[in-house]
């Protein structure tokens, strides 16, 4: 009998103390995806300018919605074009770079051509938020396009051109 109702006690805590990680997992993926919507959506507002403004991450899945203005919906990446698509998920990289890094120095952040699907309007509104974040974390941006890395250069970029240096 005092057997038994050791055992009992013991499943009874167990129970307990999974469904205590349970919740406060729950907790922290709500928590972190509520704060990743907030970051990313702010600078997708100003990319986009001011029409896409509102994403949603699925807490358990990360899996990204945006708010279709059109018609309100909030649609799967995918339905969106390659260039819009390729902004949120830039603006997510970066956003969680930050988060990851809260209260330490944040990661360097290396991006190969990023923008190959954009046109120049979206590559005009997203370099001041590559440059802010150069800011706070060293930013390398490769491309073989000369007039992404002329506008690079116009908003504070060193420029490095690797060509001139290989000789012909």
């Amino acid at each position: 009998n005092g057997e038994i109702a050791r055992i009992s006690s013991l499943d009874r805590a167990l129970g307990l103390a999974i469904e205590t990680v349970e919740r406060r997992t729950h907790e922290a993926h709500q928590e972190f995806a509520r704060r990743l919507e907030t970051l990313a959506a702010d600078a997708l507002r100003d990319v986009t300018g001011g029409r896409y403004s509102e994403i949603r991450v699925d807490p358990a899945t990360l899996v990204v919605r945006a708010r279709v203005p059109e018609n309100g919906a909030i649609v799967e990446l995918d339905a969106l074009s390659a260039g819009t698509r390729d902004q949120v998920y830039l603006l997510i990289r970066i956003a969680m770079a930050r988060m990851f890094a809260e209260g330490l120095e944040l990661p360097p952040l290396l991006l190969d051509d990023p923008f190959a699907y954009w046109d120049e309007t979206r590559i005009e509104r997203c370099l001041p938020i590559i440059a802010d974040n150069a800011f706070d974390a060293q930013t390398i941006l490769f491309t073989c396009s000369p007039d992404l890395a002329a506008a690079a250069e116009r908003v504070g970029a060193a420029r490095i051109d690797l060509t001139a240096a290989v000789p012909a």
